[in-house]
């Protein structure tokens, strides 16, 4: 299971360069730019084999809340992959 909250955490710390942030704190109050909010979505996309845009950070700031969005993207994205493992094992059936 991958640890989303930690890599929230790694990522923020890397990105506005600082160790010292709650779960609470907004990333744009901290000093987030527009430039470290794309490299910050970028790298935890990589990292979690992701596609969320910028906009999943402008609306989840803070790393509590980002952390449960990406978890949520990252269940619906593994539900989709077994709905559609199991369609086409249905075919294969056939």
């Amino acid at each position: 299971m991958v640890d989303v909250s930690g890599s929230v955490r790694s990522a923020w710390e890397r990105a506005l360069e600082t160790g010292a942030i709650g779960d609470d704190d907004d990333f744009f109050v901290l000093g987030g730019t527009s430039l470290l909010a794309a490299r910050l979505i970028a790298e935890l996309n990589e990292e979690l084999g992701l596609a969320v845009g910028l906009r999943t950070l402008v609306d989840h700031p803070t790393r509590r809340s980002l952390s449960e969005a990406l978890r949520t993207e990252l269940a619906r994205l593994s539900q989709t992959a077994e709905e559609g493992g199991d369609r086409n094992a249905e075919q294969a059936e056939c």
